[in-house]
């Protein structure tokens, strides 16, 4: 048997929540409001397991991270935040290990000021 529980309100504010269950396991949740803040999450089930989960919010900060995960271990994730800086990372375990790793920090205001004052002038 599935289910889905969705809601929605605009002027009363909550924006969307909807959740997903099949043969009694929730599969999907999904939410995202706006002045009340908390601007999407995501999560995604299999066998009583969360497998993904992606987040992005705003003025609150973080800004994206997204991980998988399987048989209980974290196999991919990703972030990219700005003012709270770290801007990009992604990683890729297996069984434990860290086996990719890229980080990308270069602020994009100083790129944006060297592209800005070369072009200047």
């Amino acid at each position: 048997m599935s289910r889905v529980s969705c809601n929605i309100y605009l002027r009363g504010e909550q924006r969307v929540s909807c959740n997903i269950y099949l043969r009694g396991e929730q599969r999907v949740s999904c939410n995202v409001y706006l002045r009340g803040e908390q601007r999407v999450s995501c999560s995604v089930y299999l066998r009583g397991e969360q497998r993904v989960s992606c987040n992005v919010y705003l003025r609150g900060e973080q800004r994206v991270s997204c991980n998988v995960y399987l048989r209980g271990e974290q196999r991919v994730s990703c972030n990219i935040y700005l003012r709270g800086e770290q801007r990009v990372s992604c990683n890729v375990y297996l069984r434990g290990e860290q086996r990719v790793s890229w980080l990308h920090v270069t602020p994009v205001e100083s790129r944006l000021n060297e592209w800005n004052t070369s072009h200047s002038q």
